[in-house]
């Protein structure tokens, strides 16, 4: 499982769900986009709470799935890449313990392996911490394609254009039309569900109902990269970007417009968009 703390920004409040630790009745998880992470333990009880809450989301995408392809679709090259790399590790991961969770601990069998191997421990925790990041796969040792697959890495300008490209495809909504589309005779979007409706609230609370004054379609495109991304990736230039499914999966701005204008409360906007302070 591959979740997102939603209080945290950027691509550290992405981690996935490692396993429970054999010592405890926690579990073990890690921040899936940080170069330096370790695995870190988290009650369940507090990620099941923070989950019911809506301080948390889980993904609907993992953002490492592009790894898993046929073997003919990987280059021979990197694929000796790899099975190297699997080599080194593999007697980590593959433990009945469930793996090396816990990277510094004094038992940690990485310097014994690094010094039979003949090599730094450097190497060996880079590696079992990108297994540990990009799924617990043979592939998670493949070279650069998180750096130029997924995506095609497309700058944010020409997926803003395959987006609306999309939109304008011949997909159609399913279900009855909503009232609003049969008056406008455009297709709006997907179905406003009741977890979207809650996202909607946190996103007017969190990005229009503040002292900056934003209009309401720059709080939308907000609410959108904040809580319907299927996580982040690099763009050319090496920024984070929030990772967006197509148009024709997400709510439209009309959706958005429509819901805040049956929904808002005029007096308390007003109050939250003059007083509040900036924390």
């Amino acid at each position: 499982m591959v979740y997102e703390w939603l209080h945290v920004d950027g691509p550290n409040a992405v981690e996935r769900l490692l396993g429970p630790d054999q010592s405890t009745s926690n579990l073990w998880t890690i921040r899936i986009h940080d170069p330096k992470a370790n695995p870190t333990r988290r009650g369940i009880a507090e990620l099941k709470d923070s989950l019911q809450k809506g301080e948390a989301r889980v993904l609907a995408t993992d953002p490492f799935a592009y790894l898993i392809r046929p073997e003919a679709d990987i280059k021979r090259n990197h694929r000796a890449y790899r099975d190297k790399a699997w080599g080194l590790i593999a007697p980590l991961v593959e433990r009945e313990d469930g793996g090396i969770f816990n990277f510094y601990s004094r038992n940690s069998p990485v310097a014994a392996l690094a010094k039979r191997m003949e090599c730094a421990p450097t190497t060996i925790y880079r590696k079992v911490r990108q297994y540990y990041q990009r799924g617990q796969t043979k592939n998670s040792q493949l070279p650069l394609f998180d750096q130029c697959g997924w995506r095609d890495r497309l700058e944010p300008k020409k997926i803003d254009q395959k987006q609306k490209e999309e939109d304008r495809s011949e997909t159609k909504k399913l279900g009855r039309p909503s009232k609003l589309s049969a008056a406008t005779g455009e297709r709006l979007g997907v179905n406003i569900t009741k977890e979207i409706d809650q996202l909607f609230r946190a996103g007017i609370r969190l990005f229009y109902e503040r002292r900056e004054k934003r209009n309401l379609t720059y709080a939308f495109h907000l609410t959108l990269e904040k809580f319907f991304n299927h996580g982040y990736y690099q763009d050319r230039n090496g920024v984070w970007v929030a990772a967006l499914p197509p148009a024709s999966e997400l709510p439209s701005y009309r959706q958005f417009k429509y819901w805040y204008n049956k929904h808002r409360q005029p007096r308390r906007a007003q109050i939250a968009r003059e007083l509040t302070s900036s924390e």
